[in-house]
């Protein structure tokens, strides 16, 4: 079972990332509108935080749920196959896969860990997600490129095997409790000043992203660069953020590699937007996916030493949430300002970025100051008695 659920792991991760690559190219040649890019992306990303935030009230069989998901994945590129010329189809397929990308994404993990006992299934899930990742994108704009009548339905057999192995599982087991627990943690959470704050600042910082995946494949096709090169430095960097942050968390503060890594994301973004060459924007993509992967780590790092152990699992979930609630409003923020300047897009979003470091940095120092005043004030109180 084990190796069926990595399949799947692969294999929809690839599609994920080989679409979100090619899919505002693909817009962008039928309508001749950056914009619309925009629009599509949010269409598919309102679909996916409808049915994840669903889920998050409403327990389902993982197994079942799988199915479900995949069979919607599968259905949003059958549309594709015969309307790849209409833009509303687009608006539909994007629907479709919203919902699947929704219900597939948390669910493989939960099925991969309850499959298998050992400790190393998380590191073959995350590394075969980031394989994916990377090879993705540039299989994308190969066939994007070389094999456009054919695309289609080469993504949908792709999608059919996934809903092939799916059905190859036996049922599961019910947990009718499930519900009302996630509905009472999601409360605490967003109530939890530790978790609430963290979360924002991680919903800003993903805007970043929302912004790469919906313009910068318009804008360097315009300038005769690949997407699929600037996601392999993007993903390669990415996975090394999870190597070394880890390390610099043993040297420095939580807090001190929050404010670095917020600043290098911000730093890159608004560079990204005028690399016209390779020569930086390769290493620009690595210096934003590690960036990136880095604040991820350091966020998740945060949630791990918040005491509440309970509400752990449920807080993780809903920063993989946030993640994707910043891309949709990176797509549709920017949707008006991409038929005047690409370019731009990417140095207003690095600049949200400094002013959320900016506040973030204040209030920490504003709070740390009242718990000094507030000790010196304890300690007075002391010696005057």
């Amino acid at each position: 079972m084990k190796k069926k659920i990595l399949y799947l792991v692969f294999t929809f991760n690839f599609l994920f990332s080989l679409l979100t690559a090619i899919l505002p190219l693909i817009v962008f040649s039928i309508t001749n509108s950056s914009a619309t890019s925009g629009y599509v992306m949010t269409v598919f990303m309102v679909s996916l935080l409808t049915v994840r935030f669903i889920l998050f009230y409403k327990y389902v069989e993982p197994i079942l749920l799988n199915k479900f998901g995949v069979i919607s994945y599968c259905l949003g590129f059958l549309l594709l196959v015969f309307y790849y010329d209409q833009i509303i189809a687009f608006y539909i397929g994007s629907v479709f896969l919203g919902v699947g990308v929704g219900v597939v994404g948390p669910i493989l993990l939960t099925m991969l860990t309850d499959a298998s006992s050992d400790k190393k299934a998380v590191s073959y899930h995350n590394m075969l997600m980031a394989l994916a990742s990377a090879t993705g994108p540039v299989l994308g704009v190969y066939m994007l490129n070389k094999l456009k009548e054919n695309m289609y339905p080469i993504l949908f057999a792709m999608g059919a095997t996934m809903v092939i192995v799916s059905f190859l599982f036996g049922k599961g087991k019910v947990n009718e409790e499930k519900s009302e627990s996630n509905e009472l943690n999601l409360k605490a959470i967003i109530l939890n000043k530790d978790y609430a704050s963290n979360l924002l600042i991680f919903l800003i910082s993903s805007i970043n992203y929302g912004c790469i995946i919906a313009y910068l494949p318009i804008l360097l096709d315009i300038n005769d660069l690949r997407i699929d090169y600037f996601y392999l430095a993007f993903w390669i960097c990415f996975v090394l953020a999870q190597i070394f942050v880890p390390r610099l968390g043993v040297k420095f503060k939580l807090p001190t590699l929050l404010y670095l890594f917020l600043f290098v994301l911000s730093v890159s973004i608004m560079l990204i937007g005028y690399a016209g060459s390779y020569w930086l924007l390769l290493p620009l993509g690595g210096i934003f996916g590690f960036g990136y992967g880095a604040l991820m780590n350091v966020f998740y790092s945060i949630i791990a030493a918040v005491n509440e152990q309970r509400f752990k699992a449920d807080a993780y979930s809903l920063f993989g949430i946030m993640s994707y609630v910043g891309v949709g409003i990176g797509a549709f923020l920017f949707s008006p300002l991409a038929e005047k300047s690409l370019s731009l897009i990417f140095v207003i979003s690095g600049i949200i970025t400094v002013v959320v470091l900016i506040a973030k940095y204040l209030v920490d120092f504003i709070n740390i100051r009242k718990k000094v005043n507030g000790k010196e004030k304890e300690k007075c109180r002391v010696n005057e008695q």
